[in-house]
């Protein structure tokens, strides 16, 4: 049976709408972020060996033994999501140097995002709770989600966008029946949804205006499927890291594989930030209580160009003996662009994984020889404009046969310096 539990003072609630956080601690004029919390026995290792065994391509709701909603339940949304492949990608031990990798590829969820498996859960509660509509923040692939999983579920949804946010991921908000509202500062637009008309806020854990509990439930499942794929842990996962949701899920998962008995320890979990909006390994790197506020974060990667993040992203770090690595902007499209030339189009946001394993390793934060997770969150397709001045050079407009045998000759010579 799943409780919530306060993380400040430890109260403990029913699962349920607590829109300002932990009521003891909103008493105290103090925010409390709540956590789901499950009964670690016997009868839940049971289950979970259970959904290890069942066939791997199905729902993360396999896993509902430590999810707060059964998938029996009427009010579960799924669009199938979770079972994502686990890539064996020793071709990148040229690029990154290390010689055991594994790309966990979130591309193959419905909206094409790691974003599917937080959504499932939190519109599911939503709908649950019998919430008039559902509303996010977003830089694009999160509202796009909500907004999918919403349609399904026939409640509506208003996704707060980004003004940098793609056209692509405000066409799927609109098509899919939801509305994109584009703002500067959603947080007045949020609280009135949230407090005042009573919609369900599908936002982070960490979030101070209206924190949700459930979407890192969604997110830890990645860590059930890494150790059921891989037999066995991982060295190290790299993460992108935003609000710290995804960070957090997935180290959360790993430690209850642990608690449980399945595993023991959890590997060490590396946050991957942009140089330019890099506030939690400011966080970590000076030994700080609290994730500050960065003024003005300017990256590619605009999924992981947040002001902050989550004390529980920090949590996620320490507990697992990990860190934080940041990368340029260069270094974040090179990445990109090796991974785009084998056959993997994934967003900026996605290639900051494969970037900082380059850089981990030269650095020696990550050891060549170990056996190393990255997370490819989202797909390239959603990102238009990023992608619109890279293909140009690679477009051939009424073509000749001389221009096409001279194109023949350039793969040939790009083959052979290979």
């Amino acid at each position: 049976m799943a409780q919530l539990r306060c993380r400040e003072c430890g109260s403990s609630f029913e699962v349920g709408a607590y829109p300002r956080g932990c009521p003891t601690c909103a008493a105290k004029g103090k925010l409390g972020l709540l956590e789901v919390t499950y009964a670690y026995d016997g009868e839940t290792r049971r289950q979970l060996q259970e959904a290890l065994e069942k066939p791997k391509r199905r729902t993360l709701w396999r896993f509902d033994c430590l999810l707060p909603l059964r998938a029996e339940d009427e009010h579960t949304v799924t669009l199938g999501e979770g079972g994502t492949p686990l890539l064996n990608a020793g071709w990148l031990s040229c690029f990154t140097g290390a010689g055991q990798i594994y790309l966990k590829n979130e591309t193959a969820n419905p909206t094409w995002c790691s974003k599917d498996r937080a959504n499932t859960v939190s519109v599911s509660i939503g709908r649950s709770l019998g919430a008039p509509g559902m509303v996010a923040i977003t830089t694009g692939n999160h509202g796009a989600s909500m907004v999918a999983y919403s349609a399904r579920a026939g409640v509506p949804a208003i996704a707060l966008c980004s003004p940098h946010s793609d056209g692509i991921h405000r066409a799927m908000i609109s098509v899919c029946g939801g509305t994109a509202i584009v703002c500067e500062d959603p947080g007045p637009i949020l609280r009135h949804l949230v407090h005042d008309c009573g919609w369900f806020p599908a936002t982070s854990m960490g979030e101070s205006d209206a924190p949700n509990p459930f979407g890192v439930e969604g997110c830890k499942t990645i860590a059930y499927e890494v150790c059921d794929d891989l037999q066995g842990l991982p060295d190290v996962v790299l993460v992108p890291a935003a609000s710290g949701d995804l960070l957090y899920g997935v180290y959360k998962g790993f430690r209850e594989l642990a608690d449980l008995g399945f595993t023991k320890g959890c590997p060490r979990m590396i946050g991957c930030q942009a140089v330019g909006a890099a506030p939690l390994a400011l966080a970590v790197h000076s030994h700080l209580q609290e994730v500050p506020i960065l003024p003005n974060p300017t990256t590619v990667a605009l999924s992981v160009g947040d002001a902050t993040s989550g004390k529980h992203a920090l949590e996620a770090v320490a507990a697992s003996k990990g860190d934080v690595l940041t990368v340029s902007d260069a270094e974040i499209l090179e990445a990109q662009r090796c991974l785009a030339t084998n056959g993997l189009l994934v967003e900026a946001a996605a290639a900051t994984t494969v970037a900082a394993l380059a850089s981990g390793v030269r650095s020696g934060a990550v050891g060549a020889r170990e056996r190393v997770v990255c997370l490819l969150t989202g797909a390239g397709v959603k990102w238009s404009t990023q992608f619109l001045s890279a293909a140009m050079g690679r477009v051939l407009t009424e073509p000749t046969l001389s221009t096409v045998s001279a194109l023949v000759q350039a793969h040939q010579e790009d083959k052979a310096r290979r």
